[in-house]
């Protein structure tokens, strides 16, 4: 799941002592979001393991919304230490390109994409596109 690899990267970077600029920016901080961005792992992970087992649409439902509540708490972490992230985890659900290759149209992809897939209406869920 490519929103759980860049959750992942964002725990990381923030809790090495090798980002000595994240270090001198967060003070105390870095513990809250540290304890903040496992808990969106933890939920990530209840949510990966509910699509793999097929679970009924309620239960994704569920376990989708205490991932995006989890994220939504550490999310004035990210979008502050880390801006670039914003758009990957939770930017809208639009094509984009980026300013480096607007010819390139980029497919949406986080939080939001996801929540359309679940709330969209109707009693059938994809699957295959949700472990993307």
């Amino acid at each position: 799941m490519r929103l759980k690899l860049i959750v992942v990267v964002a725990i990381l970077a923030a809790v090495t002592p090798l980002s000595l600029s994240f270090h001198s920016r967060a003070g105390a901080a870095t513990p809250v979001f540290a304890t903040q961005l496992a808990l969106v792992n933890k939920a990530l992970d209840s949510f990966g393991i509910s699509i793999g087992e097929k679970s009924s649409l309620q239960k994704l439902k569920k376990n989708f919304i205490a991932a995006r509540i989890a994220y939504k708490r550490s999310a004035v972490f990210v979008d502050y230490f880390f801006p670039a992230f914003r758009r990957s985890i939770n930017g809208p659900d639009l094509q984009y390109s980026e300013d480096d290759n607007p010819d390139e149209i980029r497919d949406p992809h986080g939080f939001q994409v996801i929540e359309r897939m679940l709330f969209s209406g109707g009693d059938h869920v994809d699957r295959e596109a949700l472990s993307k």
